[in-house]
């Protein structure tokens, strides 16, 4: 599975797509997970600066997040 999410994308992840994660999270994108995820992997790591609300930039994290919410939209 390659997925289509570059460096410097704005993702913003809903509750149900974190692992262990409350509310809603945007990340804008520092680093790339792996280029290629085996087949029928749910979950990978991303990591990025958090975004608030008013979009001042939090600082560094990463979040395990669904593999479909990095697929774009059919």
């Amino acid at each position: 599975m390659i997925l289509s999410i570059k460096v410097g994308d704005v993702i913003t992840f809903k509750e149900p797509e974190r692992y262990l994660g409350y509310g809603d999270l945007t990340l804008r994108i520092t680093e790339l997970p792996p280029g290629h995820l085996p087949d029928g992997s749910d979950w990978v790591q991303v990591t990025g600066v958090e975004i608030a609300g008013d979009g001042e930039e939090i600082g560094e994290r990463t979040a395990l997040v669904r593999t479909a919410a990095l697929r774009p939209p059919p």
